[in-house]
């Protein structure tokens, strides 16, 4: 009896860390990203909207970016993250030019600021 109990506990922390892991994390890596990444410049090889949205019931976008940081070689990143400042697809956005945030030490960790130009309207 006493070992289901210890393995209920067990079960129940590691769920509670799995939502917060899934939840909490975007919102710490982006504000971390945002106060000390290093800017960059990405391409928009591909936009989506997913089906996913957030607690405002804004549709999140995946978003397959061809990353430009000083020193490296240009790569690919894929993320899938609020762009509060689209409506709708955001299709026409293939090829723009977009200011991110990318981490020192983990290359794959970018969120994007914002676009490069004025959008269109």
């Amino acid at each position: 009896m006493p070992s289901e109990k210890v393995i209920s506990i067990v079960v129940g922390a590691i769920i509670i860390m799995a939502i917060l892991y899934i939840v909490v994390w975007p919102h710490i890596r982006r504000a971390m990203l945002l106060k000390s990444g290093r800017t960059a410049r990405a391409v928009v090889k591909s936009i989506a909207r997913t089906a996913i949205k957030n607690e405002n019931k804004q549709y999140l976008h995946k978003v397959e970016l061809e990353v430009h940081a000083d020193g490296a070689a240009p790569y690919s990143v894929t993320l899938t993250e609020l762009l509060p400042w689209l409506h709708g697809e955001g299709t026409g956005l293939i090829g723009t030019d977009f200011e991110v945030r990318v981490h020192k030490s983990h290359p794959s960790w970018v969120t994007i600021v914002g676009p490069m130009r004025t959008l269109p309207a």
